[in-house]
């Protein structure tokens, strides 16, 4: 999802938290978040590993 204004809005309505860079310059906080950045990133890349691997192993929506 790119971090547009209108996702941000929409996100915080939803209340969907979002990981990463804000938008806008970098403040003195944004040092302090990256250990919930890190933390989210290990926890996308299993879930990612997982439906990689159904569909390398199990022929889950592949294109073959």
């Amino acid at each position: 999802m790119y971090r547009t204004r209108k996702n941000r809005s929409y996100c915080i309505d939803h209340e969907i938290r979002l990981s990463g860079p804000k938008l806008g310059r970098p403040s003195a906080e944004s040092e302090a978040n990256k250990k919930q950045e890190y933390q989210d990133n290990s926890e996308r890349i299993e879930v990612e590993r997982y439906f990689s691997r159904s569909r390398r192993c199990y022929g889950m929506g592949g294109s073959s």
